[in-house]
């Protein structure tokens, strides 16, 4: 699990039942550990991201359920109780309000119930760099009251398996700016040359 506080290497754990992601704790644990390296919570259900509040609610509780199972909320407390929870939106389809909704309110409550209110499951979204349409359900779940943590922002040169690019600074960091602030309740996004 991670928070932004930990500057320390990060593993991510993919959470879905359909696809053989899954992180599994009971070989993957000591290397992890041993190595000081986290999980980062993912929560995918690629296909559903546009559904509807209640849709967004059930897999939400799955999501929740399965990260305290596996980690167990004792230890969750010795890492601090919170956790940033990024749900995996890759576009096609784009996110809806209402999922991400039921989504976001549901991760928080059941986290927090299920633990006495020990543990806090804080709902994040992971997106791509021009998905207008999630971003904007984003925006609007967040001038609504609903919470959001976090954006982590993916901006692709290529897709599907390449070797890593050189870096360079003109292309990663000039060419464009993606911003997202969240402030008094709601959430700003701009994309600037």
């Amino acid at each position: 699990m991670a928070s932004l506080r930990h500057s320390g290497p990060l593993f991510h754990e993919c959470i879905d039942e359909r696809v053989n992601v899954e992180y599994r704790h009971l070989k993957e644990n000591r290397i992890l550990r041993e190595n000081g390296i986290r999980v980062l919570p993912i929560a995918r259900q690629t296909k559903r991201f546009d559904g509807d509040q209640a849709l967004g609610s059930v897999d939400a509780h799955a999501n929740a359920h399965d990260i305290l199972v596996t980690f167990g909320s004792d230890y969750l407390q010795t890492l601090g109780g919170k956790f940033f929870v990024f749900l995996d939106v890759e576009g096609a389809p784009s996110l809806s309000q209402a999922y991400y909704t039921g989504w976001a309110n549901t991760l928080t409550e059941y986290s927090s119930a299920a633990t006495d209110g020990a543990v806090a499951l804080l709902p994040c979204v992971y997106g791509t760099q021009f998905d207008c349409e999630t971003w904007s359900a984003v925006a609007n779940a967040v001038a609504a009251g609903v919470d959001c943590h976090g954006a982590w922002v993916a901006r692709w040169r290529h897709h599907g398996c390449y070797a890593l690019d050189e870096w360079d600074d003109v292309q990663f960091c000039r060419k464009y700016r993606f911003h997202v602030r969240f402030s008094a309740g709601s959430m700003l996004t701009t994309v600037m040359e």
